[in-house]
């Protein structure tokens, strides 16, 4: 399944808060992970200050022995709430003197501990741990062991993070900002753009315009937009004008030939029907094949103006259907006896199966122009093999099939066959390219179809499918 293309707006908004929240983040992690460090150092140097101090004060006592004088230095330790417990221990690791706050939480000082080399200091989960020596001048009387809650520490990163993720949404806030500020002046525009664009390749109304949005780049581009619109308005008009005056000349040119050439060829017919006269057999054979040739050559000059006549109704939709009772079958047959002579010339068979009766609400005067440019059609092209043609009833109404045995049509051109003045064969074979156009032009009027179905050197099998009664009536268009 396809994706569906994302917008400019999209594309815009999310470049912009990425290109400014990309910068930003890394500067605010780096940042946090510095200051974050500072406060962890911060809190060891302080505990480890406290430890030291605490091991001076002692030593004295240490020294004489005096557990009153230790315990009270450490009690000293109650002005800092975050002290938790410490203890004095002698040369032995044998507890001396100890100090813990009054909340249960205070964790259990150690009866002894073991005699540590130097001052250490440990940060765990709930508390930092300081064991600093107790030396007076040079002599070491005992260890001192202090326990520093973590509780200030976690509040003050917990502050820190809160305030470190105001300000990234601070920064979320300013690039969607600046996201929408760059949509409304940048995206904007070029949507309603895209949108006057998409209206008219939807209408094809190049009369439509887009809205100026100002002097910058985008107006330039909006304002150049208009005049190219503008321009392709003006000569769509004068397209369109120039086909209403072709096929305004078509059509009076076509009904200007058209009298002649009735009147021509009734003449032709007039003295090929006259009793032979005192002209030797020789000339009067001469005359009347000559005669036959004017028949024929003004009947196709008067189908070829027919048929331009018709391009210009259908143009103007002014060729109108007249429905009737008609039968398809009868009407078939007429029009293969009016090809007798021809298939004859050119040593062609017309198979035919025709059901008795194909009844149905038809314009007969122009089924008889499908059939008859179908079989015209094949008999040009058949190359003078046998054609096929079949007449039948069926669920909706009735079809046609035409089917020759000539030079075929390619996939590539099977599918413009039926536009106007559109050709398969090449120029030699004469013709407008107007009879399958008509023919579809008619079929479609009815509400019916016609299709082909061909391949190259093997010939084509056209297929006329009509309603019983048409569902499209009036104006061919």
């Amino acid at each position: 399944m396809a994706t569906r293309a994302v917008s400019i707006r999209t594309r815009l908004t999310a470049l912009v808060v990425l290109a400014t929240l990309a910068p930003v983040g890394t500067a605010l992690g780096f940042v946090a992970e510095r200051d974050l460090r500072d406060i962890r150092n911060d809190m060891v140097t302080s505990s480890a200050l406290i430890g030291y101090v605490i091991a001076e004060y002692s030593a004295s006592a240490m020294a004489f022995e005096d557990r009153a004088d230790a315990g009270r230095t450490l009690n000293g330790l109650s002005r800092d709430e975050n002290v938790i417990a410490a203890a004095l221990y002698d040369n032995d690791g044998r507890r001396f003197v100890s100090y813990e706050q009054r909340a249960s939480s205070v964790p259990r000082l150690p009866p002894s501990i073991a005699r540590a080399r130097g001052s250490l200091t440990t940060v765990e989960a709930e508390h930092v741990t300081v064991i600093q020596p107790v030396i007076s001048q040079g002599t070491r009387y005992g260890t001192l062991l202090v326990l520093v809650s973590t509780a200030h520490l976690r509040s003050r990163i917990h502050g820190y993070l809160l305030s470190m993720g105001l300000l990234g949404l601070g920064a979320i806030a300013a690039a969607v900002a600046l996201a929408l500020m760059l949509e409304r002046m940048v995206s904007r525009p070029l949507l309603a753009l895209a949108d006057v664009a998409r209206r008219i390749a939807d209408t094809e109304d190049y009369s439509v315009r887009a809205a100026s949005v100002g002097h910058g780049e985008i107006g330039l581009l909006a304002d150049a937009f208009n005049r190219m619109l503008g321009e392709i308005d003006g000569r769509q008009k004068q397209a369109q004008q120039a086909i209403q005056v072709r096929d305004d000349f078509l059509s009076i040119a076509s009904h200007e030939l058209k009298t002649p050439l009735t009147s021509l060829r009734l003449q032709a017919q007039g003295l090929l029907m006259l009793p032979p006269t005192s002209v030797s057999e020789p000339d009067g054979k001469r005359i009347k094949h000559t005669l036959e040739v004017i028949d024929r050559q003004v009947a196709r000059l008067d189908k070829l103006i027919a048929n331009l006549l018709d391009v210009s109704r259908i143009a103007a939709g002014r060729l109108l259907l007249d429905p009737t009772e008609t039968n398809l079958s009868s009407l078939v047959r007429e029009v293969m006896r009016q090809f007798e002579a021809q298939l004859a010339r050119g040593n062609c068979k017309l198979d035919a199966s025709i059901e008795p009766s194909v009844i149905g609400l038809w314009d007969a005067p122009r089924l008889d122009q499908v059939v008859t440019n179908l079989i015209s059609n094949a008999i040009k092209y058949g190359g003078g093999k046998p054609i096929e043609l079949s007449v039948a009833s069926t669920a909706a109404g009735a079809r046609l099939v035409v089917r020759d045995q000539g030079i075929g049509i390619s996939s590539d051109d099977q599918h413009r066959i039926f536009g106007r003045f559109e050709r398969a064969a090449s120029l030699s074979y004469g013709g407008l390219g107007l009879g399958l156009f008509i023919s579809a032009q008619i079929a479609r009027a009815h509400g019916g179809t016609i299709s082909v179905e061909s391949t190259p050197k093997v010939g084509s099998r056209f297929t006329v499918e009509l309603p019983r009664a048409p569902i499209l009536k009036g104006a061919i268009e």
